[in-house]
């Protein structure tokens, strides 16, 4: 990338690249904590002010268990639990997993939040707060797409005491408004276990 281009960016960056970079005899700044698709994005954005995020991988729909070597009441229990799921789907088949998609909104924002890149926080949160929108969760078939995105946001941002960080907030409204959906999810209880989820939830679900 061309230096004067990313150090415009942000006084951050300036400071990078106008400090470590010139003191660097190679020119080069090294971010071991960014990965290739983040820093990839990082690079379309600066040079056309938008970016594409990762696409969603096809995944196979859930499929009976095997009888195999298991307690056959347990099978039967199962099995007929998944004919219903698929009853209640009718022709909605979870086949597109959106893990990586929202992820790479997510840690692309975490990166322009970290440099003070505003323009970019903005499109990264707009850009996942429309997908979000559009996403289905197919009664709780894909809750775990949204609870990767959760517990790497919530690792990765932070809110003070005077103003709530953006993509909380967004991600807080989401979890509120979806709650009914997403509560059974075993791996979404956990999450709620983090204190920062939990308070900021209850404090919007006052607002749903």
């Amino acid at each position: 990338m061309h230096a004067e281009l990313v150090a415009r960016m942000s006084k951050p960056l300036d400071t990078l690249i106008n400090g470590k970079w010139v003191e660097n005899e190679k020119g080069l700044v090294e971010w071991s904590e960014i990965d290739e698709g983040t820093f990839a994005r990082f690079c379309e954005f600066a040079y056309t002010g938008d970016y594409q995020a990762a696409a969603p991988v096809r995944v196979a729909p859930p499929t009976p268990l095997s009888t195999e070597n298991v307690d056959q009441i347990a099978i039967k229990q199962i099995n007929e639990s998944w004919l219903l799921y698929n009853k209640r789907m009718k022709t909605k088949t979870v086949t597109y997993d959106y893990s990586e998609v929202f992820l790479s909104h997510a840690r692309l924002y975490a990166f322009a939040d970290y440099y003070s890149i505003e323009d970019l926080m903005e499109l990264s949160i707009r850009k996942l707060d429309e997908q979000m929108g559009c996403f289905n969760l197919h009664n709780g078939g894909r809750v775990t797409d949204v609870v990767q995105l959760i517990d790497f946001s919530y690792k990765n941002t932070r809110s003070d005491s005077v103003k709530q960080d953006r993509l909380r907030n967004t991600l807080s409204i989401y979890i509120a408004r979806h709650i009914k959906e997403l509560w059974p999810n075993t791996d979404f209880q956990g999450i709620l276990e983090s204190g920062g989820v939990a308070k900021d939830v209850i404090e919007k679900l006052g607002g749903v």
